[in-house]
Formats: structure tokens, sequence, C-alpha cells
């Protein structure tokens, strides 16, 4: 959720640097977004969390176990990194963040993905966004193997 309030600055920034002027209620935006962001980590992650509460220890210390609380990392993780990503090209061509343009985008759906596959580099943008999050999830994975390795060996 760093990112979504890190996006949040530049955009603050982007504003105040193209118009000289920022509305007044910019700091009770940037803590609502930050709540916001919250309440979505807590969405998007429920999964690990109810798998990490419920699922015995030794069934998750498994391959199976590890591959699966991966999983669950990964798939949030790379969501979250495409949305950031998409809204910053979304908000170069329309300056503003996702608003009833998008919904438009719903509707004329077709149109919409073949402009944008015509315009950016729609593969080397999804495989990067799959390494970073990739990586950052086996990072993840592999503090928690080491931890518990130390935890182990403490006993």
């Amino acid at each position: 959720m760093v990112l979504s309030f890190l996006q949040r600055i530049v955009y603050t920034v982007w504003i105040r640097a193209e118009s000289h002027n920022l509305p007044p209620q910019v700091l009770s935006a940037l803590l609502k977004g930050l709540v916001f962001d919250l309440a979505t980590a807590g969405f998007l992650f429920l999964p690990l969390a109810l798998f990490l509460a419920f699922a015995p220890s030794t069934w998750r210390d498994r391959t199976l176990g590890r591959v699966i609380t991966l999983f669950f990392s990964l798939i949030p993780l790379f969501f979250l990194l495409l949305m950031i990503a998409l809204e910053f090209f979304f908000w170069q061509e329309f300056h503003a963040r996702y608003n009833f343009i998008a919904v438009d985008y719903l509707v004329y759906t077709h149109e919409v993905l073949r402009n944008i596959w015509e315009s950016y580099p729609v593969v080397w943008f999804s495989l990067g966004m799959a390494v970073i999050g990739g990586g950052r999830s086996l990072e993840a994975a592999h503090k928690s193997s080491c931890n518990r390795q130390l935890k182990g060996f403490a006993q």
C-alpha cells in the first residue's frame, strides 16, 4: 500500500507542477486514500490470511502449502502493480485518476484493448510486472523460510 500512497504523492506533485496550485483538501484526500488502501489490502490478502490462519503448520510447511502461500501472495501483488502502472498511463492520457472514462472502457472494450495493444509494449510490460511481483513474493517466502529455520535452530 506504500506504492499507492506514493502514487498519490506523485499525482499531487504533478498537479502542483502543472497548475501551481493545490486544492485545500489535499491532506484530507491523502489520508482517506491511505484508509482505502488499507481496506483494499485487507480484501486482496484475505485469502492468504485465511490460509495462514486455518491451515495446520505441518501442512503449510510442505511444498504444496508453500506453493499456495506463494500463489496467494503473488496474485494480489501482481494485480496491485498492474493497476498502479495502468493508472499511471491513464493519468498521462487524461490527467485524471480512473473515472467515468474508465467506464467507457468497459463499454467499448474491444476498441480500447486494440488501441492499448497497438500503443504500448503490453507483453514486455506484463512480463516485467510478473517478474517484479514474483521476485517480491519469492523474497518474502525465502525470508519466511529462513525465519522458521532460525526459530527451529534456537530451540
